[in-house]
């Protein structure tokens, strides 16, 4: 029992601490599985070309990491139809 415990702790993210850290976990470990699919297509994005396209995006943005986007989004206005 002790072994497997100690094989799972290996494989566990336990890193992932951070929206950061989840968005390089994510895309470098499952760089090969679909993320998402339009319905009835053919056209799908992968963990890793989704990782491409967003790069394209931060550096057109002036985003240097994950967490700085983070952190912008929490900044921004609140939109919510209630005005709160």
């Amino acid at each position: 029992m002790k072994r497997i415990l100690k094989i799972f702790k290996r494989m566990r993210e336990n890193y992932v601490d951070t929206l950061g850290n989840l968005y390089e976990y994510s895309t470098t470990v499952y760089r090969d599985n679909k993320l998402s699919q339009v319905i009835d297509g053919d056209l799908f994005y992968t963990y890793g070309s989704f990782k491409k396209k967003s790069a394209i995006q931060f550096q057109k943005n002036s985003v240097s990491t994950v967490s700085e986007l983070a952190t912008r989004w929490q900044s921004l206005p609140t939109t919510h139809p209630t005005g709160r």
